[in-house]
């Protein structure tokens, strides 16, 4: 059997030379799935033993690990956001 990539998503992180990129992959007919970061063509984190038996977990763990969790995420966007705007940051 033959892993399959069931997902492939560009970060757009701009990191090194290339940005990561996060791939969900598996054997779906065994319901096993496990998600990696690649960077310039090389694995730089794979969860390989994990074992997920639902891709969109661990395409949702993948997502974390890169962007962090959700409340982070929404800080950062009130941040650029007043940023962009030119209002006075929090103290």
């Amino acid at each position: 059997m033959d892993e399959k990539i069931l997902y492939r998503i560009e970060t757009g992180l701009k990191l090194g030379t290339q940005d990561p990129v996060i791939e969900v992959y598996g054997l779906p007919e065994d319901g096993w799935y496990e998600w990696r970061i690649m960077r310039d063509g090389q694995i730089e984190h794979d969860t390989r033993q994990a074992g997920y038996g639902n891709p969109d977990i661990a395409l949702r763990d993948a997502l974390i690990h890169v962007y962090g969790p959700p409340d982070v995420i929404q800080e950062l966007d009130r941040a650029i956001g007043r940023a962009q705007r030119g209002d006075p940051q929090p103290r």
